[in-house]
Parts: C-alpha cells; structure tokens; sequence
C-alpha cells in the first residue's frame, strides 16, 4: 500500500488525493458521501480533489448513477509518470541553456569571476554564439596564427558577417610585420569600414600574440590559435575592466604609428 502511494505522489498527487483514488480502486464506483466514510475524509475537500483527478484521467463518474465516482485503469498512473518524465527533460534542458547565465548572476552576486574553458572550435563557436547573443560592440586584440588556419579563418569570417548583421562594431589591435603591410592596406582601404571596424596596426615593436584576446560586455576571452584551440572565457568586471583599460592603453600608444601608415590610404565609402 505504501509504494504505490508514493507512486501517486511521485506523479504529483498529494496524500489525500492518492487516498481518493485507491480507496475507489478496492471499494468504487461510491458516492462523495460512501467515498467520505470508506476513506475517512471530509466531504467539503471531496468535491475539489475529485475533480482534480478527473482531470488527470484517473477517475470518472459513472455512466449510469452520475453520483457515483469509479477509478480509471492504473495504466492511467503510467502515463502521468511518462508525462511527468517529459517535463523533467524539458526542464533538464532549459537548464543546460540557463545554466551559463545563472553561474553568471550567482559569481556576480559573490563577486567571483566566472571562467569558461572550452576546447577546439566549438569553444570558438561557443565564444562567438555569446557575443552575438549579447550583441554588444567588441574589443579585439588579434594573433598572428589566427590567418594560418582554414578552418579559424572560415569561422572569422561568418562571424564578422553575423556581427555585422547585429550592427556589432569592433575596434582591433592588428599587430603586422612589413610583409603584411599590403595585405593591411587592403583591408583598411576595402573592407574595414563595410565591417563595422576600426584598426591600429602595429609594426614596431613586432608583437607575436599566440593567443587573440576578446572583451565584449563584462567578458574577456582569450583564444590560443597557434597549437590548439582553447577558447577561457572569464565573466567578470572588475577584470573585464582591466582588459579594456589595457586595451586603451595599447589603443593610444599604437595610434600615432597607425596614422603614420595610414596617412595615404583611401577607404572606400559604404
């Protein structure tokens, strides 16, 4: 008696309700009032209760008196069981999706950073999945290995198009060497501004970066390119805060050498 009532109750019913039910199961079909006596419950709570399993299947009035209450086959638990499974599924996998942004207000509210690693290109997926989805403007700090993949350079390219799409700007630390200056010119002259981005270069001090660092929202991410592919994503603004100030920082000190070679390229207008 006590397992299948707690299978009723694992099913969502309460004691009373799981009393209803299996007191009709060994004694129905019984009036409210017979239903009261056989399972000693009151009969103003009666009315209600029946009613709610009425309307999870598990009982019915009968065809005939119309007073009379009569259980439903048990099968009927099984299907309530089935269904509760459906919505713990559901719910599991609402959860996957929520969890980044509830471990993001939890560390928040302990002031902790919350750090992200994820491995090959899916965690450079992930890592721009995020920035589309918070659609707010970007600082970039590029790697020199991020041109001598295929595979990182198709990526780079659809998320520059999904950006855009956003209306995502970016501004960019390019650190070159002198047999990328053409190259740079190019993409200053041509595709820069159609993009929604705004460069420094930097040629000297030559910077060989074997990591990219990303700072978007209170979020900086860095990318190592040269071997593998290791996207940490550190949710936190006091260090988020760090990273942009650095970025100015470098910004500045690059924009006097950056007009420099710049001075005598042309953008083409949008």
């Amino acid at each position: 008696m006590s397992l299948i009532n707690d299978i009723l109750i694992e099913t969502g019913l309460n004691e009373n309700e799981s009393k209803v039910y299996l007191t009709l199961l060994d004694k129905g079909p019984l009036t409210i009032l017979q239903l009261s006596r056989e399972g000693n419950l009151k009969r103003t709570n009666l009315y209600n209760i029946l009613t709610d399993l009425e309307n999870r299947n598990l009982v019915k009035r009968d065809s005939v008196s119309k007073t009379k209450y009569i259980p439903n086959s048990p099968e009927e638990i099984r299907k309530l069981l089935d269904y509760k499974e459906q919505l713990l599924s559901h719910a599991k996998l609402n959860f996957e999706i929520m969890i980044d942004n509830l471990n993001s207000r939890y560390y928040l509210s302990e002031n902790k950073p919350l750090i992200n690693v994820k491995e090959g290109t899916d965690g450079l997926k992930y890592l721009y999945n995020d920035i589309n989805n918070i659609g707010k403007d970007i600082l970039l700090i590029r790697s020199h290995f991020d041109s001598t993949r295929e595979d990182i350079k198709k990526m780079t390219a659809s998320q520059i198009v999904a950006q855009v799409k956003r209306g995502i700007r970016a501004k960019v630390i390019n650190p070159i060497k002198e047999s990328q200056i053409k190259e740079a010119k190019t993409l200053y002259e041509k595709y820069d501004k159609p993009r929604l981005v705004e460069e420094r270069f930097i040629i000297k001090p030559q910077i060989i970066l074997p990591s990219q660092i990303l700072i978007y929202s209170n979020k900086t991410s860095m990318t190592t390119i040269k071997e593998r592919v290791i996207t940490t994503i550190i949710d936190n603004y006091d260090i988020t805060q760090t990273f942009r100030m650095l970025f100015s920082f470098m910004w500045d000190l690059a924009t006097p050498q950056h007009n420099e070679l710049v001075k005598d390229w042309k953008q083409e207008e949008i």
